[in-house]
């Protein structure tokens, strides 16, 4: 996702998207004339591939970025 650095907002603006089962919801604001700040969580649940013996489980991400 591109977004140009000129429209971000500078009052916190929540966002929300989702993909093959992860989901990134957080914040998103211009903390300074240089630098935005965004918070946010990744979560959801992912299927994943053992290396040794190749069965596929899933794995539970909640991730704080």
């Amino acid at each position: 996702m591109k977004i140009e650095f000129r429209k971000i907002p500078t009052t916190p603006k929540e966002f929300k998207t989702s993909k093959d089962g992860l989901e990134l919801k957080g914040i998103l604001y211009k903390e300074s004339q240089d630098i935005s700040k965004i918070e946010a969580v990744l979560s959801g649940k992912v299927e994943v591939e053992c290396i040794r013996c190749a069965s596929k489980f899933g794995r539970i991400v909640n991730e704080e970025m």
